[in-house]
């Protein structure tokens, strides 16, 4: 996204070779939507079609996309043949289980569909092991969130069960139901973006206490990463 005129980008996206997607944005009308700083801002979107990451391009970590790669298909429904239409249906209303069912009836005369239809079995594997990986992190919010969307996206496959089963051992436990609830807090003061000084004062006051109270956790790791974020914008700007 640029503000810059056609005249300006074009030999800009000829001279350095550019493969990706661009779009204009003449007055900054969509940069001001969404509340943006400035260019080049990023947005890191997961195999859920959830924005996981935003920010300037060159702050995000390997880790980061690895995790969000993580139960994504490697060939994009617009490169899949015609004869797998009745695929995308159910697919892209992420009914896993009525996915895989056509693509296990289609598989067995088209070799094509038959890597599509391990595809989409790895893909549900790809997120439970992910729900897995969440939990033994101690991340108990994104644990118990990314097990409710299984449990409904993978309705009446096995793995919807065992994703149940994983919310339901976060709830019945007392210190990640803690963690839990510290992350939801978190993000609360996230969400509400304090922006002058005694907003930022009294969110930087609530993120010590949570960070001092769940110390070691994933709680503590999102109040220390948003304090350094609010401390950053108190400090004076150099001139």
């Amino acid at each position: 996204m640029t503000s810059e005129t056609e005249a300006n980008t074009v030999p800009w996206v000829k001279d350095k070779g550019a493969k990706y997607a661009y779009a204009y944005d003449p007055g900054q009308k969509f940069m001001r939507a969404l509340n943006l700083s400035g260019f080049p801002t990023a947005w890191l979107v997961d195999a859920t079609g959830t924005v996981v990451w935003q920010g300037h391009p060159s702050s995000l970590q390997e880790s980061v996309i690895e995790s969000a790669l993580n139960g994504a298909l490697l060939k994009p429904l617009w490169d899949w043949p015609k004869e797998a239409a009745s695929i995308k249906k159910p697919l892209a209303k992420r009914q896993m289980a009525a996915a895989l069912k056509e693509a296990e009836k289609l598989a067995a005369t088209n070799q094509e569909i038959a890597a599509i239809k391990d595809a989409i079995a790895a893909v549900i594997a790809g997120r439970l092991s992910g729900l897995k990986k969440l939990k033994d992190e101690g991340n108990a919010l994104d644990a118990s969130n990314t097990a409710a969307a299984i449990a409904k996206d993978c309705a009446g496959l096995p793995e919807a069960e065992e994703a149940t089963t994983i919310q339901k051992e976060i709830a019945a436990d007392p210190k990640l139901k803690a963690v839990m609830d510290a992350q939801a807090s978190v993000r609360k003061l996230r969400d509400k973006e304090p922006k002058d000084e005694k907003e930022i004062k009294s969110a930087l006051k609530k993120l010590k206490k949570i960070a001092e109270e769940h110390a070691d956790t994933a709680a503590a790791r999102e109040a220390d990463a948003f304090s350094a974020e609010l401390n950053q914008a108190l400090a004076p700007k150099g001139g």
